[in-house]
């Protein structure tokens, strides 16, 4: 009786033990999981901040690159109407130099002609 009793015993310890070994290897297998999500949610996180740094650092280069393009762009077309304006300022100097020439000529050949018309009316005063 005594030798049952301790059998007895012993194997509703062992089914105790066994129970709290199996609901520790739960709990353990639970956190694992826990801990594998985490893990992998850390990872896609990680992924798509990854992601996300190159799609800005692509947009940042393509907008450095259209910046740079549209300063290129722009630096050409102020050259371009620099050159425009300086040409148009050559032309307008050489149309006043002309000017100037004709007007020049113009007052001259009124001088000459007023002289002339002095010296006819002298002319004709004397005789």
């Amino acid at each position: 009786g005594a030798l049952d009793e301790r059998i007895t015993q012993l194997t509703s310890e062992l089914a105790a033990e066994k129970a709290k070994l199996q609901e520790a290897e739960q709990r353990h297998l639970l956190e694992l999981e826990q801990r594998q999500q985490q893990h992998d949610d850390s990872t896609r996180s990680l992924s798509e901040a990854t992601a996300e740094l190159e799609i800005l650092r692509q947009a940042q280069t393509n907008s450095a690159g259209a910046l740079d393009e549209r300063i290129t762009q722009l630096t050409s077309e102020l050259a371009a109407e620099k050159a425009k304006l300086q040409e148009a300022e050559q032309r307008h100097l050489l149309e006043l130099e002309q000017r100037q020439q004709q007007h020049d000529d113009s007052t001259r050949s009124l001088s000459e002609a007023t002289a002339e018309l002095e010296i006819l009316r002298q002319a004709q005063t004397n005789s």
